[in-house]
């Protein structure tokens, strides 16, 4: 889809589209019609021919255009407002720029290793730091048999910094995950639990990881207890929790977010670039106009306060 494209012209396109989908609809409804017809008539040839008909209508030409407009209904949407956020210039139907070494990487949940599947995704840039965001979803958990039990779905944003930050830590929120599911898979990892400054709300978990390879001193320092002292200066500062913490504010969804290093990695349980459509209606400059991830401008912020 060209991204360069007025509001004017995104909603001309996607109202031919529509006609097309509202058409072929108009078509099935005829044909079932005729096959109600013949059937009064005891025509059983006729009617088994008619309802064929309506079978590929329904499943090959349809859906095909439905499923059509609806996505580029959300291309044009998120063109027209995300995109230009971080001066991205295409849209991934799905996306590569997110991937699961990445989530896991990141450290901030659990999930079931092959599970992680990315969707709409996009890619830019903003102030030297590379951006890229996803919508994504992994199972947390299976069960014995192996059926999923728990399945996490929302945006994935990566964040990567011309510089090292010299921070390696995890917050997240409460509802993320099960309170059992967080301290089991921090404590496992070798994470530790940080205070946060006093005040901060307690919805928030800040972790730390165990300290690097080759510290003798920060060693000795984590096995005596004494930990959060050797490794404070790897903490993130108070601006940006409070930043952190304005983010969750403003969204509804539940967040994780993990620095490392030259990295900032930030998701958003059930937030999404793509808003949902619906081939009933046509599309309008206000709908086309509504930001769908108002969250993006957010997260593009923390950079500035590592």
């Amino acid at each position: 889809m060209n991204t360069s494209k007025s509001v004017n012209e995104y909603i001309s396109e996607l109202k031919s589209e529509n006609k097309k989908v509202r058409y072929t609809a108009y078509l099935m409804i005829a044909v079932l019609v005729m096959v109600l017809a013949v059937s009064v008539l005891k025509q059983f040839y006729i009617t088994l021919a008619l309802l064929v008909v309506a079978l590929f209508l329904q499943l090959f030409v349809f859906r095909r255009f439905q499923k059509d407009y609806v996505r580029n209904c959300e291309n044009a949407n998120i063109s027209l407002t995300t995109l230009k956020k971080i001066n991205a210039s295409e849209i991934e139907e799905k996306g590569t720029s997110v991937d699961e070494s990445m989530v896991k990487s990141a450290h901030i949940f659990p999930f079931v290793e092959k599970t992680f599947a990315a969707f709409k995704s996009i890619k830019g840039s903003k102030d030297n730091t590379v951006i890229s965001s996803s919508d994504i979803t992994v199972v947390e958990r299976k069960n014995d048999k192996g059926i999923a039990a728990e399945v996490s779905t929302g945006n994935w944003s990566h964040l990567e910094f011309p510089k090292t930050t010299g921070i390696k830590a995890v917050i997240v929120e409460d509802e993320l995950m099960s309170e059992a599911a967080r301290k089991s898979f921090f404590d496992m990892s070798g994470y530790k639990e940080a205070e946060l400054p006093e005040g901060f709300p307690k919805r928030f978990h800040l972790y730390i990881t165990a300290c690097e390879s080759g510290d003798t001193e920060a060693s000795r320092a984590a096995s005596d207890g004494s930990a959060d002292n050797a490794l404070s200066s790897r903490l993130p500062n108070d601006s940006f929790l409070n930043k952190v913490k304005a983010l969750s504010d403003y969204t509804p969804g539940k967040i994780g977010v993990a620095v490392s290093e030259n990295t900032l990695d930030v998701f958003i349980k059930n937030r999404f670039l793509a808003a949902g459509f619906s081939s009933k209606y046509e599309p309008d400059e206000k709908t086309l106009m509504r930001d769908p991830y108002p969250e993006l401008t957010h997260i593009a912020e923390l950079a500035q306060y590592i």
